[in-house]
């Protein structure tokens, strides 16, 4: 089979650059070796995620079918695969027009609809198109690296990275691992067609295919055909017949909904990708057509904590040595740029500087201001989020200084997440040129050692076991994202049994977990289920009950009819984050309920072996759960101080509602502290109502109030009725 295999290959592509004829046994080699190792990482990915079930946001997926659709689909309906086509390509969702993605998200969907289907053949597909994406990624690498160990390096950043592990939780929702690929393949049919001297047109034809359905599946796709606009310009330096195609279908990437409206449904709105779905959420409307005002909201509308997300995706160490090198590299053209030009008598002599200007400004002026602005981050601004915009643009200086190239596929693919940022797995796409760029400095920083004396052999042995380190931690995503996957769909089943066991069916929870949808999909639908949120459900319907006014409109009509509970996933809320998502009933005291106590606490503990990662701040450690669902959970150090060790964890706690009052008041908004020790108690104004808290018992909480555990507290709608309180209070103990 192997040997008509290659026979077939050197008979129909006799001129393709892989050298059949000349060097037919080491391409046999080289193939060989590539799919052995996409067998491998298939197999491999297939047992790894076998462990568990469905995840969000595939889960959601599957409810919406079984559950809520009027016409639920099954796999071997007559008619099924005209249908998810003619609804995929005709549909504009919230997301955006991604027809391909809705085509393999209605196909899984109508799969798994079945309850004894086993996924497992669906795994070794996604694990194929994992296994292609390695090496696909290894041969862009390779162009840009010297050795064959720089390029792996490249693709094990990469590919142990947390948004990519994270995001192949995920497998017919949305593969995540489809759009690097593409992006790869694209660069390399490139490639082929100006290399190779026969059968270009059968790679530009290949080429224009990706071209086609790669905004189909996600819009950031499009920036490929910019890329390659890049590259032909810099190949050709003049207008090719290969950059009018890319920048064709750069507008079809533009305006996705135009090809198909024009030959097949006239109903689709010819609109760009800012107008549709999150996009037009997240950017905004741009009608405003005054220049100045639109820049001023752009800048405004900058999410300055990217720079930090994006850091930690890598290793800390590898990072502080990225930085380092720049730095030297900095001073070293710094000195020897002022040297030269001192001994020429001015800055200005051309004699005195023979290169080519752009690599003197690449290497010299470049780098040394960004390290005076650095300095000056550290010195000025550390605590703001610039000092981190700083600090991440030494991705793309690094890979200016590299090539032009790769500074701009890190420019056009980290930017964008300045404005439509809202969790980590989206910035795997940044990290596809950074991880190039960060192996093609540790690999440049080993050449140079190596070329000195003898005496920093010790410096270069060193920097191995650091980066040995870095690596084998970075690795370790892969184990901590098992145990907390695995450890998160366990507390679900739990959680859900319990639904089934305690509660009368079709009583309606509400929740303020996003993973609600789990629960339902785990409990067979036992309960009515809704959301104390409103961003980011499955179910628009089912975010009513985040307004107190539709919550008491609800109690109401189904008392004595069907029972209501609260379901509170409770953990150490960040302070961004305890307003909105913690359960705002609860916290605020709301509603009458009875407490039912806790029925589940999920906790999972997972080790790391970077030591500097013990200073990133819980906000920026990476959640190795399902990615959507990294607000349901505490992600962060060990919470008993075990050195070493992240935790994710979360109490379930069940209260049954027995009132139908819903006090409007809410627990968000500013604390303020109106007067400090008022005979042994501190007066706090929260949100338009006064609370007492002893001094020296802790910090303000609102559930230790409500539950009590201060030994005195009070709460009152007037500053001075909780004055009088406190009077009373001291009275009494005097009495």
């Amino acid at each position: 089979m192997r040997h008509i295999t290659f026979s077939l290959l050197e008979k129909y592509f006799p001129g393709a650059d892989l050298s059949f004829k000349s060097n037919l046994r080491m391409l046999r080699k080289d193939l060989g070796c590539y799919i052995l190792i996409v067998i491998i990482v298939a197999v491999g990915f297939c047992l790894y995620r076998s462990s568990t079930g469905f995840v969000w946001d595939d889960t959601p997926r599957l409810i919406a079918n079984l559950y809520d659709s009027t016409e639920p689909v099954f796999w071997g309906q007559c008619g099924l695969v005209r249908q998810l086509w003619v609804d995929s390509f005709s549909d504009v969702g919230a997301a955006g027009y991604r027809p391909l993605s809705a085509l393999i998200r209605n196909l899984g969907v109508s799969i798994f609809s079945h309850a004894n289907v086993q996924p497992c053949f669906w795994f070794f597909f996604v694990g194929l198109i994992l296994g292609c994406l390695c090496i696909s990624l290894y041969l862009v690498t390779s162009r840009y690296l010297k050795t064959r160990q720089g390029a792996i390096l490249a693709v094990v950043l990469f590919i142990f990275s947390a948004p990519v592990v994270t995001g192949s939780w995920i497998v017919f929702a949305g593969i995540q691992a489809l759009v690097p690929l593409m992006i790869c393949t694209g660069l390399l049919l490139y490639w082929k067609i100006i290399e190779s001297e026969k059968h270009p047109f059968f790679y530009m034809v290949i080429l224009c295919l990706v071209f086609l359905l790669g905004p189909w599946l996600r819009e950031f796709i499009g920036c490929l055909a910019l890329l390659i606009i890049f590259l032909e310009m810099r190949r050709a330096r003049r207008p090719t017949i290969l950059m009018g195609i890319s920048f064709l279908f750069f507008l079809h990437a533009l305006f996705p909904t135009l090809v198909i409206k024009l030959l097949f449904i006239e109903d689709l709105p010819p609109k760009s990708i800012f107008l549709l779905g999150l996009l037009r959420d997240q950017v905004g409307s741009s009608s405003n057509r005054n220049i100045v005002l639109f820049g001023k909201h752009l800048f405004s509308s900058i999410r300055w904590q990217v720079p930090s997300h994006f850091l930690t995706l890598f290793p800390p160490i590898i990072i502080s040595v990225v930085l380092i090198d720049y730095m030297l590299l900095a001073f070293r053209g710094r000195y020897v740029l002022i040297s030269r030009a001192v001994k020429a008598g001015s800055f200005f002599v051309p004699e005195a500087f023979p290169e080519d200007w752009m690599t003197i400004l690449k290497n010299v002026y470049l780098p040394f201001c960004f390290t005076v602005f650095f300095i000056l981050g550290i010195a000025g601004v550390y605590q703001s989020n610039l000092f981190y915009l700083l600090f991440c643009s030494t991705f793309f200086l690094q890979g200016l200084r590299t090539d032009g190239f790769l500074a701009l596929w890190f420019l056009l693919f980290f930017s964008p997440f300045l404005w439509v940022f809202t969790e980590q797995v989206h910035l795997a796409y940044a990290m596809l040129p950074a991880s190039i760029i960060t192996a093609g400095v540790l690999e440049n920083i080993y050449q140079q050692l190596h070329q000195r004396s003898r005496s920093l052999y010790f410096i270069a042995y060193l920097l191995s076991v650091l980066i040995a380190v870095s690596i084998a931690d970075h690795a370790l995503n892969l184990y901590g994202s098992y145990k907390a996957v695995n450890g998160i769909s366990d507390g679900i089943r739990s959680v859900s049994h319990w639904v089934r066991k305690h509660i009368p069916k079709d009583s309606i929870i509400v929740t303020n977990a996003l993973h609600l949808e789990d629960i339902r999909f785990y409990a067979d639908d036992w309960a009515r289920m809704f959301y104390t949120v409103q961003g980011g459900i499955a179910r628009d319907e089912a975010g009513v009950t985040a307004q107190p006014e539709a919550l008491e409109k609800l109690l109401k009509q189904n008392c004595g009819k069907h029972d209501v509970y609260f379901v509170d996933v409770d953990f150490d809320y960040t302070s961004d984050k305890v307003n909105y998502h913690s359960h705002k009933y609860i916290r605020s005291n709301s509603v009458a309920i009875e407490d039912l106590g806790v029925i589940h606490i999920t906790q999972m503990r997972y080790p790391y072996l970077d030591p500097f990662k013990a200073c990133i701040s819980r906000p920026y450690i990476s959640f190795l759960g399902p990615p959507d669902l990294e607000n349901d959970f505490y992600r962060g150090p060990a919470q008993d101080g075990t050195p070493f060790m992240r935790e994710v964890y979360a109490e379930y706690h069940v209260y049954r509602v027995t009132g139908t009052k819903v006090d409007r008041w809410v627990g968000e908004g500013p604390l303020k502290i109106v007067r400090q020790g008022y005979k042994g108690f501190n007066i706090l104004c929260f949100n338009g109502r006064f609370f007492a808290i002893p001094q020296g018992e802790g910090q303000f909480d609102l559930k230790r109030i409500w539950r009590k555990q201060y030994s005195h507290s009070f709460v009152s709608n007037s500053y001075h009725e909780i004055l009088k309180q406190i009077d009373n209070l001291s009275d009494n103990n005097r009495s």
